[in-house]
């Protein structure tokens, strides 16, 4: 799908394709494909997933030092390069990403995206929030995403009741 957006800068030809930075900000920020912010997470999951394939292939590590040295020039933190390298090599070992889609409606109101949750989807935010157990009434679709350490991902969706 294009992804065209001239008001947020945003021109992405369908396809596979290396993304500069400028170009993974555009294809993260895009949300006019009828999923509104909910499409945006998925591409932004996909994004996350992508680039941890991307860092840790061979020749990216050796850059690390710059990569580094770019990141942190510029962003603020509080944290040491050392708490850095240590949620780095956490990636390494693998991310797994979790999420819970609660029973919503995207959609657009004076073209701004919005996701409007049901009672039992506003139960399950809040269960989530909170981190108290998943209502038993309430059935949670969830898209797992697994980055394991060989850099293989799998998507699963599956059915939580009461989890």
């Amino acid at each position: 799908m294009e992804m065209y957006y001239p008001d947020e800068g945003i021109d992405l030809e369908p396809g596979v394709q290396e993304l500069d930075g400028s170009k993974a900000l555009q294809f993260c920020r895009f949300r006019s494909d009828g999923k509104g912010d909910l499409g945006r997470v998925d591409r932004q999951q996909a994004f996350l997933v992508a680039l941890k394939e991307e860092m840790f292939q061979a020749g990216t590590l050796l850059k690390i030092p710059e990569i580094c040295t770019a990141v942190m020039s510029n962003m603020q933190t509080d944290f040491t390069g050392t708490q850095m390298l240590e949620i780095l090599l956490q990636l390494k070992n693998g991310v797994d990403f979790q999420t819970y889609q609660p029973d919503a409606i995207p959609d657009y109101k004076d073209d701004i995206s919005y996701v409007f949750t049901t009672e039992k989807g506003q139960r399950l935010i809040d269960a989530l929030v909170s981190f108290d157990d998943i209502p038993s009434d309430i059935k949670a679709t969830t898209d797992k995403v697994d980055v394991t350490p060989d850099g293989a991902e799998s998507n699963n969706n599956s059915d939580t009741t009461g989890e």
